[in-house]
């Protein structure tokens, strides 16, 4: 679980933003099964997933997902 500092205001003199994080925070749910993360995404549980399976996708897309699929290079998958 990543969360925001409430008395972060020291951002990059370049950016607009200063203040704290317009998020509160991020919680990575480790799911190494398929069907449990697929289902976490179409039932609302998550808001991404990484690695969407061919025959999940059309299911997918008909919920209003985009499915993102960068080709690697040959460079392992990582976050």
């Amino acid at each position: 679980v990543l969360k925001a500092r409430a008395d972060y205001a020291w951002g990059p003199a370049p950016l607009a933003h200063q203040g704290r994080a317009y998020l509160d925070g991020i919680k990575y749910i480790v799911t190494p099964e398929d069907s449990v993360r697929i289902g976490a995404l179409l039932a609302g549980q998550a808001d991404f997933i990484r690695q969407v399976q061919a025959y999940d996708e059309p299911q997918v897309k008909d919920q209003g997902y985009t499915v993102y699929a960068a080709p690697t290079r040959g460079v392992n998958n990582s976050v």
